[in-house]
């Protein structure tokens, strides 16, 4: 090939020269870092296959989205300080007490947190869309979990079965997205530290999912997430029993230390780690408290004493005294959210409502048993 004179002083005099002029330029320029917004790996995420029934296409939406954000929450929550944090000793009781469920409960909100709501396949999730205004506490969501015959070979009869999700009226009409909900009260100075202010659809939601076996109780020591009740002094004198809802009777429950050791034992075990609603006020505590720039929501203080040791997990016939009740969330009666009581009402045996239930009543005789039958007909066994 010929070369001119250009040619010449590139190869002759600039190309050695390359090297040390790369080297040069690397060091002046600054490192630059990629951050990746990819998801994570598919081995670390369970998918959670939504199929819904009776739900309108807005209502499938508002219930996809409250999945997600309750998902979120999970992932908020998931690294506790149990000696310090003060959302963990107010929902979780004294590090002392809790301390062989530290694990488990960490586990229970690091899995959820792996959950994407896709059919990939997924874990099967039966969405439906009901009507419970039979009931005239109108119920806002609950759970019921579809046993499948065995074998289990890894001996946990409860990961083998499929929940199915209900929502009502109430759980659309009185309740917001988190970020809705959120907005609305940082505009209301006197609701920004009481946390009873901030319950939302996600919040409602994660709830739910502390009751689906499939999805949570192999993180639970193999243990069912329940509703219970605990026997309070009800200021009066007397004793009763009282549905462990919201953060006041959570926070009651989690201060709760009989003093007899098996019943201390057992109401840490079966109690204070086994109650849906203290995971998701919780999980809610912490949300909040990112939203709040850190500043933990501390109220509701509560002055209810709990009869020592004495609980039950919330059967389907019981008596009912003086249940929290709580109005609509909805900006133009946030003022009417409030403690309250009603009478006792003696139940058939249903599906109690699974978070904050107004005063209880009875749903229809012929409506539930043709609703048992059906069940009855298509499953071998359900648990609540």
């Amino acid at each position: 090939m010929y070369l001119n004179a250009k040619h010449f002083f590139f190869f002759a005099v600039l190309f050695p020269l390359f090297p040390l002029f790369t080297y040069f330029l690397s060091s002046a320029l600054p490192t630059l870092t990629v951050l990746s917004t990819r998801e994570p790996s598919p081995t670390n995420v369970q998918w959670i296959c939504l199929k819904f029934e009776n739900c309108s296409a807005i209502r499938e939406t508002v219930i996809r989205q409250a999945f997600t954000k309750a998902i979120s929450m999970a992932n908020v929550s998931q690294h506790i300080d149990f000696d310090s944090d003060p959302a963990a000793i107010d929902f979780f009781g004294p590090s002392s007490l809790n301390h062989e469920y530290q694990d488990q409960i960490r586990s229970i909100f690091a899995h959820i947190a792996t959950f994407r709501i896709g059919c990939n396949p997924g874990v099967r999730a039966d969405i439906e869309c009901v009507d419970c205004s039979s009931n005239r506490s109108e119920t806002i969501a609950y759970v019921k979990n579809i046993q499948h015959p065995g074998p289990y070979p890894d001996g946990n009869r409860l990961s083998k079965t499929s929940p199915i999700f209900k929502f009502c009226e109430r759980f659309f009409r009185d309740y917001m997205s988190p970020e809705a909900r959120l907005e609305e009260v940082l505009g209301i100075d006197d609701w920004k530290p009481d946390l009873r202010s901030y319950t939302n659809q996600a919040s409602l939601v994660l709830h739910e999912i502390m009751h689906a076996n499939a999805l949570v109780s192999a993180q639970n020591g193999n243990r069912h997430i329940s509703d219970i009740e605990i026997k309070v002094y009800n200021g009066s004198g007397n004793e009763e029993y009282s549905g462990v809802y919201g953060a006041a009777l959570c926070k009651t429950l989690a201060r709760t230390a009989p003093e007899r050791p098996n019943a201390k034992t057992a109401l840490v075990r079966d109690g204070i780690t086994s109650n849906a609603d203290n995971y998701a006020q919780f999980a809610l505590a912490k949300w909040v408290q990112t939203k709040l720039n850190g500043r933990y929501p501390h109220l509701p203080t509560d002055s209810t004493v709990a009869v020592d040791g004495s609980w039950r997990i919330i059967s389907h016939s019981l008596k009912t005294k003086t249940p929290p009740l709580h109005g609509s969330a909805a900006s133009d009666n946030i003022d009417k959210q409030h403690d309250g009581s009603c009478a006792d009402k003696e139940l058939i045996s249903f599906t109690v409502p699974d978070y904050l239930p107004k005063c209880l009543n009875t749903i229809a005789v012929a409506e539930y048993a043709a609703d048992a039958a059906q069940w009855e007909a298509n499953t071998t066994r359900e648990d609540f």
